[in-house]
């Protein structure tokens, strides 16, 4: 009974590895008169689990798995470029017309007294101011009315453009420059000085653009 046990010790012993495997040693617990062979000591091992044994979060695809079945790798699209912002072309300078430039010289002699035959800032008459402000922007113009109105180009009533000279009565014997808003800028008459009068206070005659 001691022999059994100690041979079950040892046997114990050698496959959790707490003492080094011999058949010599073996021998010589149980009595046994002859050398056991020497072999290699084989301890079987739990395989792996199968593959579909495993979660489903865990599993890997068999090594002989056609890489075609694995899925298409899609990659992520690339970003846009930004939009560019769309070329500002140029502004022209803005040249004033020779009628805006006599308009604002007229401007300058609002208030100056009605004097008949005047030419300058001492006193105009309606001719004679249209003429003083034309010359400030390098043109000249006829000395009366009458002539005036016959220079130029026409323009209708409905197109007139600040600048534009504007004849009233029938035949002609006042003029004025246009300011805009069926307004003028004249010289009225005797007793009264430069000023801005609507248009509908006069019978328009027609009007010509310099």
């Amino acid at each position: 009974m001691h022999r059994l046990t100690s041979a079950t010790a040892v046997i114990a012993a050698v496959l959790f590895g707490t003492a080094p495997a011999s058949a010599t040693t073996v021998a010589a617990h149980t009595g046994a008169r002859t050398q056991a062979p020497q072999t290699p000591l084989q301890v079987a091992l739990p395989l792996p689990a199968a593959p579909d044994a495993l979660p489903a979060g865990l599993r890997v695809a068999p090594a002989h798995t056609p890489v075609s079945n694995l899925g298409t790798f899609v990659a992520p699209p690339a970003p846009a470029a930004p939009a560019l912002a769309p070329a500002v072309a140029p502004v022209p300078p803005v040249v004033p017309t020779l009628g805006a430039s006599a308009l604002a010289a007229a401007r300058k002699a609002l208030g100056t007294r009605y004097v008949w035959g005047g030419t300058g800032r001492g006193g105009f008459d309606c001719s004679g101011l249209m003429q003083w402000s034309y010359k400030q922007a390098g043109v000249s113009l006829p000395r009366s009315s009458r002539a005036q109105s016959g220079v130029g180009k026409a323009v209708a009533r409905d197109q007139l453009q600040p600048g534009d000279l504007v004849f009233f009565y029938s035949p002609v014997s006042h003029v004025g420059i246009y300011v805009g808003g069926g307004m003028v800028l004249h010289a009225p008459q005797t007793g009264d000085v430069v000023k801005i009068s609507p248009m509908s206070r006069m019978p328009f005659h027609n009007a010509r653009r310099v």
